[in-house]
């Protein structure tokens, strides 16, 4: 990871959490997805940072950030994202969320708008129920009930084992007891619980939608939707992509960001020691 994206640590509601944080100018917060946490972002911070001030939090639960409690709850995040800007003292700030974190931005943003400067949503869940069918099947109660609980703990003897081997394990640490409840909250296998199609009207800031046209997760048709709803909004589908298009279009990606948000000349970002705590 570049030097000058800083590892960071707070106590936020007595609870620690962990962020990166990179560059100058107007602050960009990012809400990662579901099933990674901020580091999944690594790549793009550098580009980004050329023009703002950008912060990216590990979700309470996820990464190295402490749950808030066993029970995935969709108020909690979005209540996180109010007290994590106000905790670094961010009054208005760029905000932009990539699938389960794009709902959890877009309830922000109508819950505060006059603190979402622009939203920015990426193959984002929220905007209707399609979701793909074998998350579906995999987010069912029953599933959950059958092999959730199993599975937990054998990841947990897993871990363990890996610790005592000193083997990397970041990849198991995607399956937590707050990813698992998410899991069976968001989805049913009807489709997506929370949907705000209805309320997309009310969005009143600049909104850019970026998706992939292979994304086999969320469909596509959502983004097409979302543009004819939202008043003030940009629509982009990037060919050949699919639900991660910011990883696997970082460059174009990127481009599209900065042209959205109006920016000419980059910041210069200087070179620090990457700090801890």
């Amino acid at each position: 990871m570049p030097a000058y994206i800083r590892r960071k640590r707070i106590r936020l509601d007595g609870r620690y959490v962990h962020y990166l944080v990179a560059g100058h100018g107007s602050p960009l917060l990012v809400i990662h997805g579901g099933g990674a946490g901020s580091d999944k972002w690594r790549h793009n911070i550098p580009e980004l940072a050329k023009h703002h001030k950008v912060f990216v939090p590990d979700l309470p639960g996820i990464g190295d950030s402490q749950p808030l409690r066993d029970e995935f709850d969709y108020s909690d995040f979005v209540t996180f994202v109010d007290r994590f800007s106000q905790f670094l003292g961010l009054q208005q700030f760029h905000l932009l969320g990539h699938s389960l974190g794009g709902c959890i931005a877009l309830q922000y943003a109508l819950q505060r708008p006059k603190r979402v400067s622009s939203l920015v949503l990426v193959s984002s869940m929220g905007l209707g129920k399609g979701f793909a069918l074998w998350a579906r099947i995999f987010c069912s109660p029953i599933f959950y009930a059958v092999v959730g609980e199993p599975m937990f703990a054998l990841l947990g003897a897993l871990r363990k084992g890996l610790r005592a081997l000193t083997i990397p394990i970041r990849f198991l640490d995607l399956f937590t007891r707050t990813t698992l409840s998410m899991s069976k909250k968001i989805i049913t296998r009807q489709g997506q619980v929370v949907v705000l199609r209805d309320r997309l009207g009310e969005l009143m800031m600049p909104t850019m939608v970026v998706w992939g046209a292979r994304d086999n997760i969320v469909p596509v048709t959502h983004a097409y939707d979302a543009g004819k709803l939202i008043p003030n909004c940009r629509v982009h589908v990037l060919g050949d992509c699919g639900h991660n298009v910011h990883r696997q279009h970082v460059g174009e990606f990127s481009k599209l960001l900065k042209d959205f948000l109006g920016h000419k000349k980059p910041v210069p970002v200087p070179v620090l020691a990457r700090a801890d705590g």
